[in-house]
């Protein structure tokens, strides 16, 4: 995962190590930094700020500060902006976000405390504003992933709104990339989960041939502006799933049976380079359709 970090995430970060007492909020920030498989937008502004602040509260402990900031730049990604602003966060984050050849992933965040030094916008995630599965907790869950996944049961959601607003903020947040595979078995389109996307995207749709492959095709082209589809035979397909670059979304029941009333499933979500790329090594089986 992308993450631009408030300095105000740094300074709670060196307040759990120094402080004997722990908190829930403090073990999570320190995950989301030691997690390897993050990157940081980093550039000589940002540290600039980082390194004053850190020093400013904790000058007696220039031993440890240091040391982490040298670990902290071997996983940066240097985002530069001409020259230093009261708004430089929000600045170095256009920058980034105007180039796709910065992203090291499709999840990118800026992350803060507290709401009042958040960017505020879609991107966002305000540590004291988490409550699952609302998308401030959605994030910092992915922030967190490693080689392991996001699981998330029908017991997990009061309603089915809120489900449906896991798959928007998950669309959203990986709005950049313009292509999405969508693995389905079941042809059926009774529900909204692709609603975010079915006009702004270039969608590839894997599914399985049938006795009606003719009306399949057209019900699968009246659901998507854009769409290539793509088939195999029934017993090659069973998964349901959706790749978005490293973003990978299976889930294990149909995506019409994603409702709070159906006690049968659960969705997993991955954020791995290395498994998005090996899963898609299967598409060279499918035959094009149109």
């Amino acid at each position: 995962m992308d993450i631009l970090l408030h300095v105000d995430i740094l300074l709670m970060y060196f307040e759990e190590i120094f402080n004997v007492k722990k908190s829930t909020i403090g073990s999570l920030i320190s995950s989301i930094i030691t997690n390897e498989t993050n990157s940081f937008i980093v550039n000589r502004i940002v540290l600039n700020e980082y390194e004053k602040r850190l020093i400013e509260h904790y000058d007696n402990n220039l031993d440890s500060i240091y040391p982490f900031l040298i670990e902290f730049l071997s996983k940066k990604i240097d985002v530069a902006i001409e020259e230093d602003s009261d708004d430089f966060y929000k600045e170095i984050e256009n920058e980034y976000l105007s180039n796709i050849e910065y992203a090291e992933s499709i999840i990118y965040s800026n992350i803060s405390n507290k709401k009042t030094n958040s960017l505020n916008n879609n991107y966002s995630c305000v540590l004291e504003e988490i409550k699952k599965p609302n998308i401030h907790w959605l994030i910092s869950q992915l922030a967190i992933l490693e080689s392991n996944s996001l699981s998330l049961r029908y017991f997990d959601f009061n309603d089915d709104d809120e489900i449906q607003g896991l798959f928007d903020n998950l669309f959203m947040l990986s709005s950049r990339h313009p292509i999405v595979y969508i693995y389905d078995r079941q042809i059926n389109f009774g529900h909204n989960l692709f609603n975010s996307i079915k006009n702004s995207h270039l969608i590839h749709y894997f599914t399985t041939f049938s006795i009606s492959d003719y009306s399949d095709n057209q019900i699968i082209k009246n659901n998507f502006k854009r769409v290539k589809i793509f088939k195999i035979r029934r017993n090659q397909i069973h998964e349901r799933k959706i790749i978005i670059r490293d973003l990978i979304i299976e889930v294990d029941n149909d995506f019409w049976n994603l409702r709070c009333c159906e006690a049968t499933w659960k969705i997993d979500i991955t954020l791995c380079n290395q498994i998005a790329s090996k899963i898609i090594r299967k598409n060279v089986d499918f035959k094009k359709i149109n």
